[in-house]
């Protein structure tokens, strides 16, 4: 992930042809997202998407010095994890 975001921003994740070709947006910083493992205040929210699944749209929440704390799906039911424990 670039150091330096901006709100709008996309990438691609992953680029092999009708196999992964996930991509990101930069969403929103400075968000709110709670987790089992606590409640954070500054994290950085993308939105993914893949042309190989039309309409799964996925949510990201990355804490920095932890990483992802939360993957969520956006556009119905699904799984929802959430970062229970951190080891340094």
């Amino acid at each position: 992930m670039p150091a330096h975001l901006r709100v709008g921003a996309r990438y691609h994740q992953e680029n092999f042809k009708n196999h992964a070709e996930d991509r990101f947006r930069v969403a929103r910083l400075g968000v709110h997202v709670r987790v089992p493992f606590g409640v954070f205040s500054e994290a950085l929210l993308t939105v993914e998407t893949t042309p190989l699944e039309p309409g799964d749209v996925g949510g990201k929440w990355y804490v920095a010095g932890l990483g992802l704390v939360a993957d969520r799906s956006l556009s119905g039911p699904g799984d929802h994890l959430g970062l229970v424990e951190f080891r340094p």
